[in-house]
């Protein structure tokens, strides 16, 4: 199993979100305390924000059924695997995908999913194929993808608004009909 010190930088690096409300150590939950135990000597010397970051991921920490903990755990020995510079990409990319909108962070995730359930050798084809562009038709074909994202995206959220989807529109059989 992990060591507490790794388990404690995991939470702080995947459940990095702002909140304040410094506290006194003392006034910590028990099994917080458990979870955040190699903090407690420098507990007050830390900010408002990354206290309130730590809680946050310790009591996702203490909400996660075994299986869950264990899947982090892998992936944060996978994390630790990476070159710096590959983290930084990483931590990049996920800093701009934060900055999507909703519609847009829901449509890259179904755009994933559709790539993973390619088979294997489709994928490494259209990996190759990308690899294999000029920076500029790189840059056009990124930008076209935008603009079609932006679209769908538009069209999502203005069917959500007006309470219809193209599934909820009548066929234009069932209009004849009626």
């Amino acid at each position: 199993m992990i060591d507490t010190l790794r388990v404690m930088s995991l939470i702080g690096i995947l459940f990095s979100i702002q909140i304040g409300n410094a506290e006194e150590w003392s006034v910590l939950g028990a099994e917080i305390k458990q979870v955040l135990a190699p903090f407690e000597n420098k507990w007050n010397e830390i900010n408002e924000s990354r206290q309130g970051t730590l809680k946050l991921g310790a009591q996702r920490w203490i909400n996660m059924e075994e299986s869950q903990r264990s899947d982090m755990s892998m992936r944060y020995e996978r994390w630790l695997g990476l070159s710096p510079k590959k983290r930084e990409q990483l931590s990049k990319r996920f800093t701009e995908f934060r900055k999507l909108s909703p519609g847009q962070r829901k449509l890259l995730r179904e755009r994933g999913r559709q790539f993973r359930q390619l088979p294997k050798a489709r994928q490494d084809k259209l990996r190759a194929r990308f690899s294999k562009m000029s920076p500029e038709k790189k840059a056009r074909a990124l930008e076209r993808l935008k603009r079609r994202n932006r679209a769908l995206v538009k069209s999502r959220d203005a069917a959500r608004v007006s309470g219809h989807s193209e599934h909820d529109r009548p066929s234009k059989e069932s209009r004849t009909r009626q």
